[in-house]
């Protein structure tokens, strides 16, 4: 058995008008509380898998065009691979309009 003390007069009132509202004693309340936030705690704990943590820095690369002049790089593509992004934009809408019956 474990004894809780509150000394705080508002949060002890709060309690109590919590517990009054839903029809429970102070103590089912607390232990309501209690047993919920364990078992919150357990389900993040033990996932059915790992995530790996990544490192942000082995996975970007910086762009560096040797052109001296800033407005001709502003007019490269973005996608290096040569995709038309308005031309691939455009399928997407028109992709997402059609739909199946």
């Amino acid at each position: 058995m474990l004894i809780l003390e509150i000394n705080d007069a508002r949060l002890e009132q709060k309690i109590l008008e919590k517990a009054r509202s839903i029809g429970k004693t102070v103590q089912e309340l607390l232990k309501d509380f209690v047993v919920e936030k364990i078992q919150e705690e357990e389900i993040e704990e033990k996932l059915p898998f790992e995530i790996p943590k990544l490192d942000y820095r082995n996975y970007i690369s910086i762009i560096d065009y040797d052109i001296e002049n800033e407005d001709e790089i502003n007019d490269k593509p973005v996608f290096q691979n040569g995709i038309d992004t308005i031309e691939f934009a455009k399928q997407l809408r028109e992709k997402g309009w059609k739909r199946k019956s």
